[in-house]
């Protein structure tokens, strides 16, 4: 039904003219000892509970008389001018008044224009005391709003007593925010350390007076004028309500014994990845953090991210405010670029020597960048060159020289190793930057001079190598054992012509041009075994990249002519927008590169936006 406006602004007006106390007055109010004049069909229109007690056959719907407690007169007749007459009534001074009367008569379309008006008003103001109100009253709108201008002004905020008072769910909504504003995860750790040991004393403290600054005036805004707005008029009861749940929240959370049992989940909802060494050793030695099972769990996880390279995972991701950046590199034509994958937009980042011409396969270890290049000059190649690509300086080191052709190299845990179809050899990850590289054998490869290997994954503690001809018409699949230094080899594995590999939080999968998703698993006997999982589409499609960033996976490849969200006959031919227990969301992003697309943190400062300075380098160190 569609609701005329001129019809409606008419009727109201109509309204308007009822005097609640003329003849046609059916249904008397006693509010704080006086008496109101009402009509019956109002309330029942208006107030949810004026519906119920008028339904209900009790003595005050038979006698047409009823006695509210807890709302001043004062307060009740500024609701009857906004029934009667379509008033807005609210003020600063009277708002939070207004908002509990509401509230309790179940006026639902005042409570609204209560919070509205204390989201506009007061919070812009700072007035942040007006949070214990939002929690008494469950206002999950005006309490969002709160928090929201607490992510944006998080470092001032985590110094103030104010961020001791919030509930346990506010902290972690707070600590898993990525627009949270903080110049380092280890603030967000603080104020959680902060939150937790927070004790009866400080709550009574915080009580009498809490203040906070106002940024840039120097001036402070007393943001507990919860007593004061309530005792200016006068409603003892609506006080009383208030400091009854002062009090619960008091018993419920001052106590810092209770505030540490979440002391792990907050710990696990903000960013434990990307704290500091400093960090982690006054983690290390907090007394809360020692005795809780959880926050020893995400403390670990602090530790192994700092000791190798791990997959991302939600805690390192960086957040918006982040000097750094969760990026896709990949090479297009000459250049090294980054796609962002926060802010989904591709950047200029380095151009490649000026010979780089040649095959190219490229590597993030440690997080930092290799290229393994074979130069081409008058048709012939020369031997494989590993370089190390320095960004602060837009340059490339030569790191290895003279490796034999299609070399492939991968790093796991502390070792880079690199096979051939003579031999597997490693060298420790930290010669990469020293080029310190002395190769140590492990063991032969299994391969002979006509196979090379042309690509390789990593999974739990193998490797696993993909071999086959130059032409990829006959495959071999292995799979190293670095514990041991032994090889199996994958039998009635389906090969085919291009697929790439990827990693999450908790799986290894291979992903082919037709689709085909793979999840690699271990196995007894021959190390690993690949299970199908599902096909993502329907057709040929040249992946050249997937990377998993906070529930979403993004598929980098060749543009082609069935874009996502196309609209076909054939269903199996469409996009998968998500996969149910893994991936929320699938974003598709074609690019145009000569390599896999490879998951990097990188600095916003190495990025341009333009490709102005895209030049061929001459030469390198």
């Amino acid at each position: 039904m569609v609701v005329d406006p001129f019809i409606a602004s008419n009727i109201m007006a109509a309204l308007g003219k009822l005097d609640p106390g003329d003849n046609f007055s059916d249904f008397t109010v006693i509010v704080d000892g006086k008496e109101f004049q009402c009509h019956r069909f109002i309330l029942n229109a208006c107030s949810g509970f004026f519906s119920a007690l008028l339904r209900s056959g009790m003595k005050e719907s038979i006698e047409n008389r009823v006695t509210v407690e807890g709302i001043s007169s004062g307060v009740f007749s500024l609701i009857l001018d906004s029934l009667y007459k379509g008033e807005n009534v609210l003020t600063q001074e009277n708002v939070i008044d207004v908002w509990y009367a509401v509230n309790l008569l179940q006026i639902s379309f005042l409570v609204s224009e209560c919070e509205k008006f204390v989201v506009d008003n007061l919070i812009s103001n700072n007035n942040l005391g007006v949070y214990r109100h939002a929690q008494t009253l469950d206002s999950k709108t005006v309490k969002k709003a709160i928090l929201d201008v607490v992510v944006k002004e998080f470092e001032k905020y985590s110094h103030t007593p104010w961020l001791q008072e919030l509930y346990p769910e506010d902290i972690q909504y707070l600590a898993e925010q990525d627009d949270l504003q903080v110049s380092s995860e280890d603030v967000v750790v603080s104020a959680i350390l902060k939150w937790a040991s927070y004790s009866c004393e400080d709550d009574r403290d915080v009580k009498q007076s809490i203040i906070i600054k106002q940024s840039g005036e120097g001036d402070q805004t007393d943001v507990a004028r919860d007593e004061q707005d309530v005792n200016t008029s006068g409603d003892r009861a609506v006080a009383d309500a208030l400091e009854d749940s002062k009090q619960q929240s008091s018993e419920l959370l001052a106590c810092s014994r209770h505030r540490q049992q979440y002391l792990g989940s907050l710990l696990k909802a903000c960013r434990i990845s990307l704290v500091s060494a400093d960090c982690i050793e006054a983690l290390m030695n907090n007394d809360m953090v020692l005795e809780n099972k959880q926050a020893m769990s995400a403390v670990r996880q602090a530790v192994m991210s700092h000791l190798k390279p791990m997959p991302w995972s939600f805690s390192s991701f960086h957040r918006a405010s982040s000097s750094m950046d969760n990026v896709a590199v990949f090479i297009e034509k000459k250049y090294v670029k980054a796609y962002s994958l926060r802010r989904n937009k591709t950047y200029f980042v380095s151009s490649l020597p000026t010979s780089g011409e040649g095959s190219l396969s490229l590597s993030v270890i440690n997080n930092n960048l290799f290229a393994l290049t074979v130069f081409s000059k008058g048709g012939f190649y020369s031997p494989s060159i590993l370089l190390h690509h320095q960004i602060e300086q837009d340059k490339w080191c030569q790191v290895l020289e003279n490796l034999p052709l299609q070399q492939a190299f991968v790093a796991l845990d502390n070792y880079v190793y690199l096979f051939n179809s003579a031999n597997i050899c490693r060298f420790p990850v930290s010669a990469l930057i020293s080029r310190d590289t002395a190769l140590e054998k492990i063991c032969p490869s299994p391969l002979n001079k006509s196979i090379n290997v042309y690509a390789t994954v990593t999974h739990n503690k193998k490797i696993i190598y993909f071999c086959g001809d130059n032409q990829r018409s006959s495959g071999l699949v292995f799979c190293l054992n670095t514990q041991t230094n032994t090889i199996n080899t994958l039998e009635n594995i389906e090969m085919a012509d291009n697929f790439i590999t990827f990693k999450d939080e908790l799986n290894t999968y291979i992903l082919y041009d037709n689709g085909t998703l793979q999840r690699v698993k271990d196995h007894p006997d021959k190390g690993v075994d690949f299970l199908f999982m599902t096909k993502l589409w329907g057709f040929c499609w040249k992946v050249q990249g997937a990377i998993a960033f906070n529930r979403h996976l993004y598929l980098f490849g060749k543009s082609t002519s069935v874009s996502p969200g196309d609209v076909l006959d054939n269903t199996e031919a469409r996009w998968s927008t998500c996969l149910a227990g893994y991936f929320d969301h699938i974003k598709v992003v074609f690019v145009d590169s000569r390599c896999q697309c490879l998951p990097m943190i990188m600095p916003k400062s190495w990025m341009d936006e333009t490709d102005k300075n895209c030049k061929p380098k001459s030469n390198w160190d």
